[in-house]
């Protein structure tokens, strides 16, 4: 195809520049010749060479029209020099300056056809590059819009993704689920959730700058030096609870720049939603803590205390394990309360609460039972054990000095005493409630016969 360009171009060039110029020539002589032998040359044979003229133009170009153009100049003047009579020399004369101004106009207009060529170049250049820059910003629309629909299709999968958050309350699950979401949302790495700020040197410098990481190549990271480092590239964000840090979540990649800026919005993201999630059971539990918890003492309330021991009744039963509950109560109590005061009565509380907690074991349960009253729910204990914990509680209060201020510097020292009464797991326990009926008993039996001592209920009474 290329070859048939070139010979057409060639044969163009050939006509236009040899073929043409020797027919034109050859017409010349002609023309010549006719201009002086015809007798009508004036009139007739020298208007003719308007067409010479005009094919040679637009064929082989102005040049050779000029040149043409010249000589018939030359050989209209040497006639005018040698015709006779003024009005053929005015005639000759009019009809080459006729001439000119035929190629003067023909030049003209090629002027300004080319002007308006160049123009018209000019223009299609200009809309040229004005429609590339449309088609750039057409591509860059339509790139936009892709990204758009993907973070819109991201944004919607995220919201899917984090229904489950939502469906729990417990730090573990949501923990789990969290890296879960993060695999599936970012797509690529490996994750983990960090909690606390030493868990890593990652963990702490993002708990210092309080800035997120995107790492493409640890090894060019001058910020950690890691021996053996398993991955290559790192992502991670700060996760608060209670806008308290709480820990990272991190991504890991053996591949380089495995994460971006867009991987990093996303995960930014799933971030603040994990943190929420992660408030948000927070304070659940707290609000499950406060609903069990008594106020003043921060034992377990009644309610708790038997709901319980109403599970683990039935969880000794089946096992056949042991289990004791004793009921604690504070020895004339009210005297202290009219003669001090409500509030040095709940600092007494509060105290003894503390000595108890410290004096039980892992597998006690306590509980504020009443005002002044306390009960105690021993795990696979028997009435043996129970005892020894109990007396070593009772010994440790009686032993303690409670401190109450009266002023300035003004203090007073009080003695307090408890009574115990403990029961367990027999044939006459029918139920968990038998139970607490029975160290009641036991508990009146400890102050008809005197305070500050513990009583163990005797069935075969």
């Amino acid at each position: 195809m290329g070859l048939n360009n070139n010979k057409k171009k060639a044969l163009k060039e050939l006509f236009q520049t040899v073929i043409i110029p020797i027919i034109i020539g050859l017409c010349f002589f002609v023309w010549v010749y006719a201009i002086v032998v015809s007798h009508e040359w004036k009139i007739i044979v020298f208007p003719l060479s308007i067409f010479m003229l005009i094919s040679f133009y637009f064929l082989s170009g102005p040049i050779y029209a000029g040149v043409l153009l010249g000589f018939i100049t030359t050989v209209s003047f040497m006639i005018i020099v040698i015709a006779a009579g003024s009005m053929t020399r005015l005639t000759l004369f009019l009809q080459t300056l006729w001439l000119w101004t035929a190629f003067s106009v023909m030049e003209f207009y090629k002027i300004q056809i080319q002007k308006h060529q160049n123009r018209i170049l000019v223009e299609n250049e200009i809309i040229n590059a004005d429609l590339d820059i449309l088609m750039n910003k057409m591509e860059e629309e339509k790139r936009h819009a892709a990204d758009l629909r993907q973070r819109l299709s991201n944004y919607k999968y995220l919201e899917e993704m984090t229904i489950p958050l939502s469906s729990t309350m417990e730090e573990e699950k949501i923990v789990s689920l969290i890296t879960e979401l993060a695999t599936k949302f970012i797509g690529k790495g490996e994750w983990k959730i960090e909690k606390g700020a030493q868990s890593s040197i990652f963990a702490g410098y993002i708990y210092k700058y309080k800035v997120p990481l995107l790492i493409q190549n640890i090894s060019l990271d001058n910020r950690f030096i890691l021996d053996n480092a398993k991955f290559n590239s790192l992502i991670a964000v700060q996760m608060e609870v209670s806008d308290k840090f709480w820990g990272i979540l991190k991504g890991t990649s053996i591949q380089e720049n495995a994460f971006d800026e867009s991987d990093l919005r996303l995960l930014s993201i799933l971030g603040g939603i994990s943190s929420l999630a992660l408030t948000n059971a927070q304070l659940y539990r707290r609000t499950q803590e406060l609903a069990i918890t008594d106020g003043l003492t921060g034992l377990y309330v009644q309610s708790y205390f038997k709901e319980r021991l109403a599970q683990e009744y039935i969880r000794s039963k089946r096992y056949g394990f042991p289990l004791s509950v004793a009921m604690i109560d504070l020895d004339h109590f009210k005297n202290i309360n009219d003669t001090y005061g409500h509030l040095t009565g709940d600092e007494i509380l509060r105290e003894i609460s503390q000595i108890a907690r410290k004096r039980l074991r892992d597998i006690d349960f306590p509980s504020r039972y009443g005002g002044e009253e306390f009960g105690i729910i021993m795990l696979q204990t028997n009435t043996g054990e129970a005892l020894k914990v109990c007396e070593d509680i009772r010994k440790t209060i009686e032993k303690h000095v409670f401190l109450i201020s009266g002023g300035k510097t003004k203090t007073t020292e009080i003695k307090i005493t408890i009574s115990v009464g403990i029961a367990s797991i027999s044939e006459k326990v029918k139920n968990f409630n038998d139970l607490i009926t029975l160290a009641d008993d036991a508990l009146y039996q400890a102050k008809t016969k005197g305070r500050n001592r513990s009583e163990i209920y005797n069935s075969h009474e």
